[in-house]
């Protein structure tokens, strides 16, 4: 087989593979990416809202800079922070409508659903 065969079998495997490891389905949802960006942006899922999304830990307002440098470091590193909650929410609120209808759970983040229960995140 020639170099020319060699780099086209290559690239069609990379190019297959690359399609394969994309997000993962929950991520590519557009109901759960929908919430998330409400969520971000109000702090709020429907009628359920949030403190760490509303006020930082330095009371100062959402709207008055970025919520991400305003957390404590040691919440973004748990992901408890504005965001980290927003998808955790969203992510119980999309997979409890998919159980309703019968569909299997799905990743989210690489991850498989799980439940916050004392600091620690057990399956769903």
């Amino acid at each position: 087989m020639g170099l020319f065969h060699r780099l086209m079998c290559y690239s069609a495997l990379l190019l297959f593979l690359g399609r394969t490891l994309g997000a993962a389905s929950g991520d590519a949802d557009p109901i759960y990416k929908t919430c998330v960006e409400k969520c971000e942006k109000t702090g709020c899922i429907e009628d359920q809202c949030f403190n760490n999304c509303n006020f930082a830990s330095n009371k100062k307002k959402l709207s008055e800079g970025p919520w991400y440098l305003q957390d404590p470091f040691y919440l973004q590193w748990k992901e408890w922070d504005c965001r980290g909650d927003c998808r955790y929410r969203c992510m119980l609120s999309r997979e409890e409508v998919r159980l309703r209808t019968g569909e299997k759970p799905i990743k989210y983040h690489g991850k498989w659903p799980l439940r916050r229960l004392f600091g620690i995140q057990e399956p769903a």
